[in-house]
């Protein structure tokens, strides 16, 4: 019996340093398919938060059959995916659905004797999703709707396309407010709305079409008004003024927000992206890529090093058609100075696909997966095909200039909720004052220091200390924390799961 406790123990000590193989869309397999349905339009949630760290993720989709289509959600961690929850399935058509936090939207032909779109929506309150509800009948197609969770007091904010318009209302306290024009001013169309933002400010960013080779975007400010959460909008300003813009997508994750598009050159398409929270410096995405380049989106993830530099990790995917060929192009740059592309063949001229790419998720290790999802005809039926890149969040090391001087240990418990204890240990007398100052600090997945324990002059002898989140607001995630006296510096892993 000893022995077989021996062992366990042996593993379960040998688990704690098993991480991942590293993976840079290095394969491809079969998410979802079926002989029936056809699987369309992979629609990762809206993250409401960028600096959030997430241990699961949702996918929203469209399940057809041959007499309408159904919205999916699927649930999933970094190792596995959960049931699939269907919201409407009412032999209608029910396409483009955007969900956030706790709301999906999507836009239905319920009442196609009519030939309009109307627009409808479904809430979670914590164990089911609500009866699906109608929000907009007015006359007019209400198409490509966008939903965004302010973070605050259950208000969602939803943008949509109607009559060459872009409209905006909100749901704040269980109703809808009526929608507001914001486009009425403007006589040229305007199109491909997105949302961003979280907190008290937010903007709408869409296409405005000036004429048959030139397009503007626009960003849309609003501001939510405390303490009765009531939306005051701001002028709107032109971020881009150029060449004919085909669409526009928003990438985001770890604090970076950019606005792709896409733009044509003799036979070239180019996805660009510009950063919508600071500076103007326009990239080009696929300045190395030959060919018509579309349908791009992109997200970020951090790698924090043990001196709090940051190394952003951005994932983009995208389709490419040259020399009649489709393909999915997945790129990264996880060597910082050096982007590398995968690409996978669907066919020829005549495939349609649409793809996605997630936030990163993580594991209650160091590790976290962003999972890129794109459509592929197998047997005559549309299927989703996966591709992963796996890739660690930090690589702090330990440089314990004394083994016998000092001692951190893991914190306990971890996970933990609000509170948890962290020990260390000065075994000896230190050589000089300066040797005797003692820090320790807990910092984000960031680098961004949150908490302050200790900063002072400590006697030899062991030590704990309790860390509480009450009085900082964290969300859940993965934090650092790290002692320093002199020239020893060790740093630990904790995860706050709330």
């Amino acid at each position: 019996m000893k022995k077989i406790i021996f062992i366990l123990l042996i593993l379960i000590l040998s688990m704690k340093i098993v991480h991942a193989q590293n993976s840079a869309f290095d394969t491809s397999f079969v998410f979802l398919s079926s002989n029936i349905y056809d699987f369309k339009n992979p629609t990762f949630e809206n993250s409401y938060w960028p600096y959030q760290i997430e241990f699961n993720d949702r996918l929203a989709y469209e399940k057809h059959s041959g007499t309408g289509s159904d919205i999916i959600i699927s649930y999933y961690t970094y190792n596995s995916n959960d049931t699939a929850i269907t919201i409407i399935s009412d032999n209608s058509y029910n396409t483009n659905p955007s969900f956030s936090f706790n709301m999906i939207v999507w836009q239905s032909d319920k009442y196609s004797a009519v030939s309009r779109q109307d627009l409808y929506y479904s809430l979670y309150d914590g164990d089911f999703w609500s009866s699906p509800a109608l929000i907009d009948s007015s006359e007019g197609n209400k198409i490509n709707p966008n939903i965004h969770y302010s973070g605050y007091s259950d208000i969602y904010c939803l943008s949509y396309e109607k009559n060459d318009d872009i409209y905006f209302r909100y749901y704040k306290w269980g109703n809808w407010t009526a929608d507001t024009n914001i486009t009425a001013t403007i006589n040229n169309t305007c199109h491909t709305s997105s949302l961003l933002g979280n907190g008290y400010n937010l903007s709408v960013f869409f296409i405005q079409d000036e004429n048959d080779s030139t397009s503007k975007i626009v960003q849309q400010s609003v501001h939510i008004r405390y303490p009765l959460f009531e939306f005051q909008f701001s002028p709107q300003e032109i971020i881009y003024n150029d060449r004919k813009i085909r669409n526009a997508y928003l990438s985001t994750g770890a604090g970076e927000e950019y606005l792709n598009y896409e733009i044509d050159s003799s036979d070239q398409r180019n996805i660009y992206g510009i950063p919508v929270s600071f500076g103007n410096q326009i990239v080009n995405y696929t300045s190395e890529i030959e060919g018509i380049c579309y349908d791009g989106k992109g997200s970020f993830a951090a790698r924090v090093f043990e001196n709090n530099s940051t190394n952003y990790v951005f994932c983009f995917a995208f389709t490419k058609y040259k020399n009649d060929t489709t393909s999915i192009v997945l790129s990264n740059n996880l060597d910082p100075f050096n982007t590398t592309y995968k690409e996978y063949y669907l066919g020829d001229s005549g495939v349609q696909t649409s793809s996605n790419i997630s936030r990163p998720v993580f594991n209650f290790s160091d590790d976290f997966k962003t999972r890129a999802i794109w459509e592929k005809e197998i047997n005559g039926k549309t299927a989703f095909i996966e591709s992963d890149l796996i890739d660690r969040i930090t690589s702090i090391n330990s440089e314990n200039i004394s083994v016998e001087k000092f001692s951190l240990s893991q914190n306990y418990p971890n996970p933990f909720n609000p509170t948890t204890t962290i020990e260390f240990g000065i075994w000896s007398a230190a050589a000089d004052s300066e040797l005797g100052f003692v820090s320790l600090k807990v910092y984000d997945a960031l680098g961004k220091e949150v908490a302050t324990i200790v900063n002072e002059v400590l006697s030899p002898g062991n030590y704990n200390y309790q860390f509480s989140t009450v009085n900082y607001q964290l969300p859940s995630g993965v934090y650092f924390y790290k002692l320093e006296s002199g020239g020893f510096v060790e740093t630990k892993r904790m995860v706050l799961l709330k």
